[in-house]
């Protein structure tokens, strides 16, 4: 029985109560910290050292404290409970650490885990927080555009059809506000597309605007331009934090994707312990508990069939693609929240690989 045991002093492997290897960490309680706070929920460095050398010597079972947190590791070596975890006080005189240091060190330790916890909250909380926003301002940004186009077809009707997208369709009343003011803009559409809309307002149906109906309509028009713009902003800045702390999820299915995944968990922590069936049904609670309910077909897909090779497959693939990368995104979502080994590239290969093979069978 090997069992492996980490405290304040390191990493301890023993047989049967005996040191057999072991690697201490620094006599500095914040560098001690900051390796015990990858504990949490993953391991440490040292950890995956002396497992990795004991799995080469043909140690094939290890006893640790929990065993969640060595599950990603892809080594043949199976991790179970220990009942009997090795005391620190005992490693400490085999290793001839003076005992009376030891509750001392164990302070100074916690002291700077409870700082650095305070002073240093999860990063993949404001990922969750963009993804709220984005979605309100969405959803304003829809609600003001349908305002906008009802209020403005009162004056300019045609240009409600000319016009399907909602942001070109504001920058235009926000820029002209009169529809007689049209003909003067210059804001880049492309010459034909502009001339459609010059014409169509020389000869609208619409009735004409008093100067403060073209004030107030323009306020509204340039609120939604803005909010377009903010989220853009916002976009962006969520590429950027993705790339940041989960580049393995953002390499392998997007930030937006990503994102969206790691939002619905509650953190990426929790998307990393989560199995990978679990994770391709994400988003789609409803239908999963009416499967429970009244025995109907369970969904295939929740979040993830947003993705392009999802979306766009055979429906009668799907089911299998899906459970593909979900078993990818696991993974992903294990290496950045516990590893930080970039393993994306040869993911993002297999699943491409899958793909092509999947849609040429059907």
């Amino acid at each position: 029985m090997i069992s492996l045991s980490t405290n304040v002093l390191g990493v301890f492997a023993l047989k049967e109560g005996r040191l057999i290897k072991h690697f201490t960490f620094s006599d500095n309680p914040k560098e001690i910290a900051k390796e015990f706070s990858k504990t949490r929920e993953g391991i440490c460095d040292l950890e995956e050292k002396i497992i990795k050398e004991l799995a080469g010597s043909g140690i094939n079972e290890l006893f640790v404290d929990n065993p969640k947190r060595f599950y990603y590791l892809d080594l043949d070596v199976s991790f179970t409970p220990d009942k009997n975890p090795a005391d620190v006080y005992s490693i400490a005189e085999e290793i001839g650490f003076d005992t009376k240091n030891i509750q001392g060190l164990i302070h100074s330790v916690n002291r700077e885990l409870v700082r650095t916890q305070l002073q240093s909250p999860e990063r993949d909380q404001l990922v969750v927080q963009a993804v709220k926003s984005l979605d309100e301002l969405e959803e304003s940004v829809n609600i003001l555009s349908e305002r906008l186009r009802e209020w403005y077809s009162l004056h300019f009707p045609e240009l409600n059809y000319i016009v399907p997208k909602n942001e070109i369709y504001a920058h235009i009343v926000s820029e002209a506000g009169d529809r007689i003011n049209i003909k003067e803009l210059k804001i880049g559409l492309d010459t034909g597309y502009m001339e459609k809309i010059v014409l169509a307002s020389l000869d609208s149906f619409g009735f004409e605007f008093k100067k403060e109906d073209a004030v107030g309509i323009k306020s509204i028009a340039q609120s939604i331009v803005s909010l377009h713009s903010a989220r853009t902003q916002t976009e962006k800045y969520l590429g950027n934090l993705m790339g940041d702390i989960a580049p393995n999820i953002t390499h392998l299915i997007g930030p937006q994707l990503g994102a969206r995944l790691i939002a619905k968990a509650g953190n990426l922590n929790r998307l990393a312990r989560l199995p990978a069936g679990t994770i391709q049904v994400l988003g789609a609670e409803d239908a999963f508990f009416r499967f429970l309910k009244t025995g109907e077909n369970p969904p295939k897909h929740g979040l993830i069939f947003t993705h392009p090779d999802i979306r766009s497959a055979n429906k009668k693939v799907r089911g299998r693609l899906s459970r593909t990368l979900a078993a990818k995104i696991a993974l992903a979502a294990r290496s950045d929240a516990f590893h930080g080994e970039f393993i994306a590239d040869k993911l993002l290969a297999k699943f491409k690989e899958r793909v092509y093979s999947q849609k040429r069978a059907s």
